[in-house]
């Protein structure tokens, strides 16, 4: 009995993953009004209805793709730069680990990066926890490096990902790489710091 209750949660936990890559592939493709639940469990082979076997609803299925997303950027950057021997190598490995993510990771990477959540439904609050969890690392690097008092340290941080975020937009393999751009932006942030 155990042995088959093993096998029955390890496929539960295949297919969940599986409805996970098909939603982040169709989130990150076609955003959240685009995406048909239907679709996706289409793609899996299963019923629409076996979907909320895994998911409550769509934005349950969305919040645990943008959360699978968070949780990949994070342990990027903490690999990246946990042995960093000074704060600005800590933020520029950060930054390249962050920017290696979003345009070379998974689909759920792409769509944290191209969601801004805002506050004003319940999935939107949802998901400025988990944003707020991992800005929250770049805050302690930031916090960590040597500035002149005035800095406003909050916008440094929120421009920073937003540049390091905006590099979807324009982006196109067989430029600069990905860590190439993501040292440039950091080099540029710190020689006006430096400046000032």
């Amino acid at each position: 009995m155990v042995a088959i209750d093993t096998v029955s949660a390890r496929a539960r936990g295949d297919r969940r993953n599986q409805l996970l890559d098909a939603a982040a592939r169709s989130f990150a493709q076609r955003g959240y009004d685009g995406t048909s639940v239907r679709a996706i469990a289409a793609e899996v082979g299963v019923q629409a209805s076996s979907l909320y076997y895994f998911f409550r609803a769509k934005d349950h299925l969305f919040e645990a793709v943008y959360e699978r997303g968070v949780a990949e950027i994070m342990a990027a950057v903490e690999t990246a730069s946990v042995m960093a021997r000074t704060p600005w190598t800590r933020l520029e490995r950060a930054a390249v680990a962050h920017l290696e993510a979003l345009l070379d990771g998974s689909d759920c990477c792409a769509v944290v990066a191209r969601v801004e959540p805002r506050g004003e439904s319940d999935l939107g609050k949802r998901l400025i926890r988990h944003r707020r969890e991992y800005e929250g690392r770049f805050a302690a690097i930031i916090d960590d490096l040597p500035l002149a008092p005035r800095t406003d340290r909050r916008v440094l941080r929120l421009t920073l990902l937003s540049a390091l975020n905006g590099v979807l937009n324009w982006y196109r393999p067989g430029g600069d790489s990905p860590r190439a751009i993501a040292v440039k932006i950091v080099g540029m942030f710190r020689r006006q710091l430096d400046a000032g």
